[in-house]
């Protein structure tokens, strides 16, 4: 990117501007009238709910846009409960009816995915200008259904060899073996199918007729996961040797089975452990995951983002968000939401190398001089 760092770049940080006080009214209205009208309400709270973060959500003084329907989120919720109503149909037919419905639901959700995507952008909106999704649904059935169709392929074929032939036979370790390795096979590959998705989607995203593109590579990603292993291992090795430490405080010899203070000592360390390391291992992904992301994204015409999320603040804020809703018994969610959503916020920059104005109103142009329609053959929204 140094080609683009000249006297025309400009930082332009993303802010959230809503409040804990504005959303809780309009967060218990949605929660009253859904439970009133048996979920109906819901498609209308979801619009809501997504008008008011994209609402409140600015960059470079301009907010963004929802500008989809409650009516068009209904009709995503009533297909989604006819297609749960048809499978339990057909279970309750025969168990191969119900098995056949579950391939064809099955096979049906990457192309789901792709129209839910559509729908998304089509109606997300900045400064006049609507995003769109261009990705190809093949693309989309080898990304998410063929590794999917191989791991239970191989997991199925495994436990098929497991059983034996006739009462009374031993049961074979080699197939135990393949499932092993089917399974670290499926660890191996699974940062490379998470790149392959974040690439698919990302440069499938369009503002106005602009695309994006994505600069990280497959092993940003292995990267991640290998740090996630490595402090794992370092976790569990540290936590290990403070064990040893309370037992030869409090005299057990080694091979002794530990008990009183000195198990319990020891289990509540185990306990304490487990949930900074777990609390650890949530924020991390996702700081690592979210910076890779916006740190590889750019424009076609060389605006770029930066990301700075901290894994540490990261973790304050699920703990004491989380505290925070469990001791309220949930009336504090809408403070911790919008707490997340400043953060998140804060911490996103677009580096600008045009004045952003011209930019939305050269693509505003473009779209209608291209005169591309606003409505997309197969759009649906059931929240995936």
């Amino acid at each position: 990117m140094d080609s683009m760092e000249d006297t025309k770049q400009q930082v332009k940080p993303f802010s959230f501007a809503g409040t804990a006080a504005g959303y809780f009214s309009v967060w218990i209205v949605n929660i009253l009238l859904t439970i009133v009208t048996l979920g109906i309400y819901s498609a209308w709270a979801k619009v809501r709910t997504n008008q008011y973060f994209y609402g409140h959500t600015q960059l470079d003084g301009s907010s963004f846009q929802y500008l989809a329907t409650p009516m068009q989120i209904l009709r995503g919720r009533i297909f989604a409960c006819l297609a749960l109503l048809a499978y339990l149909l057909a279970d309750w037919i025969s168990p191969i009816a119900g098995i056949a419905a579950i391939v064809i639901l099955f096979a049906a959700l990457p192309f789901i995915f792709v129209a839910a995507m559509s729908f998304r952008m089509r109606h997300t909106a900045y400064r006049g200008v609507t995003f769109a999704f261009k990705g190809d649904i093949l693309q989309a059935y080898l990304i998410l259904l063929l590794p999917t169709l191989l791991f239970f392929g191989a997991i199925f074929l495994t436990v098929w060899g497991v059983m034996p032939e006739e009462e009374g036979d031993q049961v074979s370790m080699v197939p135990m073996l393949i499932m092993l390795g089917v399974f670290l096979l499926a660890g191996l590959f699974t940062p490379l199918v998470e790149f392959f998705l974040y690439r698919y989607v990302t440069t499938g995203v369009r503002y106005g007729q602009s695309a994006f593109r994505f600069g990280a590579g497959h092993w940003d990603f292995y990267k991640i996961y290998a740090v996630a292993v490595g402090v794992f291992l370092l976790f569990g090795i540290v936590i290990g040797l403070m064990a040893g430490g309370i037992n030869m405080a409090a005299g057990v010899e080694i091979g002794e089975g530990t008990t009183g203070a000195a198990g319990t000592g020891i289990t509540l360390l185990m306990a304490v452990a487990g949930m900074v390391l777990y609390l650890w291992l949530f924020a991390y992904f996702k700081v690592a995951r979210e910076n890779l992301l916006y740190n590889n994204l750019q424009l076609e015409q060389g605006h770029y983002f930066e990301s700075r999320l901290r894994v540490g603040y990261m973790m304050f804020l699920i703990f004491t968000n989380t505290l925070a809703v469990v001791v309220s018994l949930g009336l504090l969610l809408p403070w911790a939401k919008v707490r997340t959503a400043k953060y998140r916020a804060s911490t996103l920059v677009l580096v600008a190398v045009a004045d952003l104005n011209d930019f939305a109103a050269g693509e505003r142009e473009q779209v209608r001089a291209l005169g591309e329609e606003v409505d997309g053959v197969f759009d649906l929204e059931i929240g995936i």
